[in-house]
């Protein structure tokens, strides 16, 4: 669920973003950009992947380049009876306040 719940504040962002996983059990997941500035970056951090895993590895270097400047927000589409109670950001782990928003697209 709590990669659904990432996914889906990447999404709200309108912002580019990238998910590579190695089946089931290993993930990592970023705005496009951070993804992007880790896989430059892997001939700094090929080793560590030879030790550890790529995909456990390019969670360390996006780990590293996470900045407390963030902003993340979810657009979900949900009845009174189905509206989480708790829901975390995807990058500080901090609460997430709730808001319903309402969006037009065109």
């Amino acid at each position: 669920m709590q990669e659904i719940m990432t996914l889906l504040s990447f999404d709200g962002n309108d912002q580019p973003w990238a998910v590579i996983s190695r089946g089931t059990a290993e993930m990592a997941e970023a705005k496009g950009d951070t993804m992007l500035q880790s896989l430059v970056k892997f001939e700094e951090w090929k080793d560590h992947a030879k030790e550890v895993g790529f995909v456990n590895a390019l969670n360390d270097e996006l780990y590293e380049l996470h900045t407390p400047e963030h902003c993340n927000h979810m657009i979900l589409s949900c009845t009174a009876e189905n509206i989480l109670e708790r829901v975390v950001c995807v990058e500080c782990g901090g609460p997430m306040e709730k808001f319903i928003m309402y969006r037009c697209c065109n």
